[in-house]
């Protein structure tokens, strides 16, 4: 592949630095900080999560002026997020002054990513995201005979194993810029192992890392018969760290596996978990057994006649729905963030056969519709925050609520945000 130049110029222009600007405070308008540093200052609701064009301006000249005068990153704030639903995750978040930098990086490099980036890569990239991957594997699924047994595989921490120098090494191999590359080597050095979980720059860093090892999976596991090349794995899909497989055979596979294994550790310096089994596609609810299942993959369950959402996402559903009523019922006011999660999750029902348990489980109990007035009442209003509330008039003959008025809110819902600490000065915003 031929390695690209001549990227620094772009990198520390001014367009790029307000586009970086403007494309990484856009859900983080309400933080204190960049309001203050980007925002407006008066209470006027038109200028609510919008920035100052002036602010953004001055702004954008001072990051071009650190990157000229040799940029240091700034020490990172540590914390651990502890989720109502979901896994708890360590985290390191850096300052917004390194945040814009993070942005106007990848902004300059993205398309020589995205060059090398296998089809099925999903997960924080543009346009392929879990709707992706869900498309794709039940298509395989569902329409092609090869799709017999699968795998997953996990790679164990990975964000935290990755190497670092590794990492630079394989940036070199595209990119000839030595300003561009010293950048990534300071951006990929931000802590003394690994990559910062909460780095813009680290979703972008990880899925080049693999392209790899997605490249040999596709590539270079095939066996001949009879003078043809037969791919050992029909179907491959990532999602992250998360590996499916598909194949018509099992020891075909199995094989793969193995293989994958010894490259990972090898050429990645990855670990891949030992966890792994290789099970036949179930075809329905009650064809599940010791070796058969439907497969687990970004929230779904994919069986060969249909695709159902993940037992857990039942669940959540179901307790935000009865959190919204009773509120409803109660005070009757609605939670911008509730109101949020339900549209959302009903996005996921939509791409499933699960109309049955919206019908009976959520339709009869709130309207999706009103959800969706909220949410577009509070955009139109400057309405904003995770604690925002649109206070809602008492249901009427038609059996609906209607909207009255709406009030910002904070950040706190987020409770479950623990064990915060700062790493030197980590803890500022703005280096």
């Amino acid at each position: 592949m031929k390695r690209v130049g001549n990227l620094w110029g772009d990198l520390c222009s001014k367009q790029n630095a307000i586009q970086a600007i403007y494309e990484g405070t856009e859900h983080k308008r309400q933080d204190r900080q960049v309001r203050r540093t980007l925002g407006y200052t008066d209470d006027d609701p038109k200028h609510q999560g919008k920035l100052d064009p002036e602010k953004v301006s001055a702004y954008a000249e001072r990051q071009i002026e650190k990157l000229a005068n040799g940029w240091i990153p700034s020490p990172m704030r540590h914390m651990t997020i502890r989720p109502p639903f979901g896994k708890s995750r360590e985290i390191d978040c850096p300052t917004l002054s390194d945040h814009i930098i993070h942005w106007m990086l990848i902004r300059a490099i993205k398309p020589i990513i995205m060059r090398g980036m296998y089809k099925h890569s999903c997960g924080s990239i543009p346009d392929r995201g879990i709707d992706s991957a869900r498309s794709a594997v039940e298509r395989w699924v569902q329409h092609d005979d090869r799709a017999k047994y699968f795998v997953k595989l996990d790679v164990r921490k990975f964000y935290p194993n990755i190497d670092q120098d590794r990492l630079v090494d394989l940036f070199k191999l595209v990119i000839k810029d030595p300003l561009v590359i010293e950048l990534i080597d300071k951006v990929a050095h931000a802590l003394p192992k690994g990559l910062p979980i909460g780095a813009y720059t680290s979703q972008w860093f990880a899925n080049f890392y693999l392209q790899q090892l997605d490249h040999h999976i596709v590539q270079d596991l095939f066996k001949s018969r009879r003078g043809k090349r037969i791919n050992l794995v029909a179907h491959y899909c990532r999602y992250a760290d998360d590996l499916l497989l598909i194949g018509s055979s099992k020891r075909d596979l199995e094989k793969s596996v193995r293989d994958i294994i010894s490259f990972a550790a090898g050429h990645s310096r990855l670990e891949i978990k030992e966890c792994w089994e290789i099970k036949a596609i179930a075809k329905d609810v009650h064809d599940i057994g010791p070796h058969v299942a439907p497969i687990d993959f970004v929230g779904y369950r994919f069986y060969r006649d249909h695709t159902e959402i993940r037992g857990g996402i039942f669940l959540h559903t179901t307790r935000i729905a009865a959190r919204i009523v009773k509120r409803l019922e109660s005070q009757s006011v609605v939670l911008l963030h509730d109101a949020q999660s339900i549209v959302s999750l009903h996005g996921w029902f939509e791409h499933a056969d699960s109309e049955y348990f919206f019908e009976n489980y959520i339709y009869n109990r709130i309207s999706i519709k009103f959800m969706q007035e909220v949410i577009s009442y509070a955009s139109k209003n400057g309405i904003v925050g995770d604690a925002a509330r649109i206070f809602c008039g008492e249901r009427g003959p038609d059996g609906k609520y209607h909207i009255l008025y709406g009030r910002s809110g904070g950040q706190t819902r987020r409770v479950y945000r623990v064990d915060c600490r700062s790493v030197g000065d980590g803890l500022r915003l703005d280096g």
